[in-house]
């Protein structure tokens, strides 16, 4: 985990700009604030993805039918809250492309899982 920062230093300046097609249709030719100087475009509407508030878990079983051995996840345990690490949360971050945020609870601590 020490060397995302470095990876996402590293990717940024290759970055293209985002192309007028991509822009909302409903988006007028001018940006909705500056951030920093540069324009800020809304691309899709703000709600447009639902998190993840209520999740559902599975066992091992259901897990391994439904996901690929070797698919990248996100752990959470309580143990990262000072607990005994008896409380662990594994997300797919298959599932996550699809909702970016997980809103949920490790040892009763309020977490958000992002992606």
């Amino acid at each position: 985990m020490r060397s995302l920062p470095l990876l996402l230093a590293l990717a940024l300046p290759a970055c293209a700009a985002i192309p007028k097609g991509i822009v909302a249709a409903d988006q007028s030719e001018k940006p909705s604030e500056l951030v920093e100087g540069s324009p800020l475009y809304s691309i899709i509407a703000r709600g447009a993805i639902a998190p993840i508030d209520h999740p559902t878990w599975t066992d091992h079983a259901g897990a391994a039918a439904d996901m690929a051995p070797e698919e990248p996840v996100i752990v959470v345990s309580d143990a990262a809250l000072g607990g005994a690490g008896d409380d662990v949360r594994v997300y797919s971050t298959w599932y996550l492309e699809g909702h970016e945020i997980v809103n949920d609870h490790v040892a009763e601590t309020p977490i958000a899982v992002t992606w």
